[in-house]
């Protein structure tokens, strides 16, 4: 059994819309943020949590409050102090304390006039975690509303990766879940806000790749390791991908892989928007070998050594014949390398695998593979977003799939 725990940002501020950096200074919501927290409210109502915390600064009681369940307050999920930076634009940051600034973007820990350091913020976040995770019953469920800050550090720290984290900021009023027992800590979903009706938190100017994993199939159905053998798509699997077409708004390309469960779904995505389908072989799931498409208790009788070497967490080709890990990370790089340089300044849409696109996102992450599983595959038409810009690539959002919402 495992705890979840959703954590929410906050509605748009004032400062927010402005670009101004709020800090632990008290801000109450815009019209639109205040919109926004009753969007969330209305898809959180059908959920159940045992624990409702927020933050004791005014906008995310706001946020709380609308969203509609009694909650508590906690100071330690307070946004990061900014001491002096708190009331300014990103640009007269840098204008006004540009060394301060360059060593703050490139991860130094350090502490902004005097007040609180990100590593403070962790600790002290991380405590708040802990508190929420220790009342929780085996498989109990708990709600935060919190700040941009608080969740970029939790993930950051789960994913146990370094600073600056190679993820996007989440947009406000987003979901992002946590998985967690004394086993194992996932991400299983960041920066969810398919409850918004605006595209809220895509930025402009960027190169946005939107990785798409195919609908389901019937080796999905029996646990089947699939691999490079070419399934196709259940009756649901199909529906799933014409939900996922009509969510999907302003693709300007469909890449997929060759595999028919891809090339149907990607088929689907393209139909929508009067595009083709560019195939891509690198787009391709893992290759398992001698493994593929048998379920682990029929790769147990064949080769218990190999699946004992791989839960022991060395990576190596699998079934003997198939591929490691760190290969299919390297040629997803590569193919999505080509694709962005293809279409610069566009969204696209990368129709692939679970194993492909979690390899490829690892990459990006800088996870090794023995962190691999702290990163979820994508469900079934589950997409996840990788942006592209001058400042590098960022994860953007991972395991969303609003149109499967119910």
């Amino acid at each position: 059994m495992a705890k979840a725990i959703t954590l929410v940002r906050h509605g748009e501020t004032t400062a927010n819309a402005a670009g101004v950096w709020q800090g632990s200074t008290n801000s109450l919501l815009s019209d639109r943020g205040q919109q926004q927290a009753a969007q969330a409210g209305a898809r959180l109502q059908q959920e159940a949590f045992d624990v409702v915390v927020a933050s004791d600064l005014g906008r995310t009681q706001q946020t709380a409050a609308a969203i509609g369940f009694e909650f508590e307050l906690d100071p330690r999920w307070r946004e990061l102090q900014l001491g002096a930076w708190e009331g300014m634009t990103r640009a007269e940051i840098i204008a006004t304390y540009p060394e301060e600034a360059a060593a703050f973007w490139t991860g130094q820990d350090m502490s902004i006039d005097g007040s609180e350091t990100i590593g403070q913020l962790t600790v002290r976040v991380g405590e708040a975690l802990e508190s929420i995770e220790a009342r929780l019953p085996a498989d109990g469920r708990a709600l935060v509303i919190t700040h941009g800050g608080p969740i970029f550090g939790i993930v950051a720290e789960i994913l146990g990766i370094s600073s600056p984290p190679p993820l996007s900021g989440v947009a406000n009023t987003s979901l992002t879940r946590l998985v967690l027992n004394e086993a194992h800590r996932e991400v299983a979903v960041y920066n969810d806000f398919g409850h918004l009706a605006e595209r809220a938190g895509d930025p402009d100017g960027v190169t946005q790749i939107v990785m798409v994993r195919h609908g389901q199939t019937k080796a999905n159905l029996e646990h089947r390791w699939q691999g490079q053998s070419d399934w196709g798509l259940t009756d649901d699997g199909v529906r799933q991908a014409e939900l996922l077409a009509a969510e999907l708004e302003g693709i300007d390309a469909v890449y997929s892989s060759p595999l028919s469960r891809a090339r149907i779904t990607a088929g689907k995505v393209a139909e929508q928007g009067g595009l083709e389908v560019a195939e891509d072989e690198a787009l391709q799931e893992i290759g398992f070998g001698t493994w593929e498409s048998k379920t682990v208790e029929e790769i147990l009788e064949i080769d218990p050594e190999g699946f004992a070497r791989l839960r022991s967490g060395e990576d190596f080709r699998r079934g003997t014949t198939g591929e490691t890990f760190t290969e299919v990370a390297d040629r997803m790089e590569q193919a999505v390398a080509r694709i962005v340089a293809a279409h610069p300044g566009e969204r696209v849409a990368v129709v692939s695998h679970g194993g492909a696109t979690r390899a490829f996102a690892t990459r990006v992450l800088g996870m090794d593979f023995a962190r691999r599983h702290r990163l979820p595959i994508l469900g079934n038409t589950a997409l996840g977003r990788i942006d592209y810009s001058d400042r590098g690539r960022v994860v953007a959002k991972w395991n969303v799939a609003p149109h499967l919402a119910g």
